[in-house]
């Protein structure tokens, strides 16, 4: 993996833009950020009432459980909804269509 981004074999990007660039695949952390940082505070925020009631350590050890898998849907859906794959060419394809039917059945209505 070369540190240079395509097209500019002078010199490599180390600003803070094209290192977040080659981090992040050109995707905006910002969304990420959000949840991770929720509940992250949150984590913390439980384990110290934890350590000062030690009475809760059966429920909050669930609590955990739900944390990571909040983290782990946020994740999954900041990934999905960036892939440039199959969603974005769906609606394309369907808009295209519909285009097709409306325009097939004004043919129809100025034939006949």
């Amino acid at each position: 993996m070369t540190s240079t981004p395509p097209g500019n074999s002078e010199k490599p990007d180390n600003s803070v833009s094209g290192l977040r660039h080659r981090l992040f695949y050109g995707r905006d952390p910002g969304p990420l950020l959000g949840p991770w940082l929720a509940c992250g505070i949150l984590a913390i925020v439980s384990y110290i009432f934890e350590r000062l009631m030690p009475a809760f350590h059966d429920v909050i050890g669930p609590f955990y459980w739900l944390l990571l898998i909040i983290v782990s849907i946020a994740t999954w859906r900041w990934a999905r909804a960036r892939a440039g794959g199959r969603g974005a060419d769906r609606r394309h394809k369907d808009r295209r269509k519909a285009d097709r039917k409306a325009k097939s059945k004004a043919d129809r209505k100025t034939r006949g």
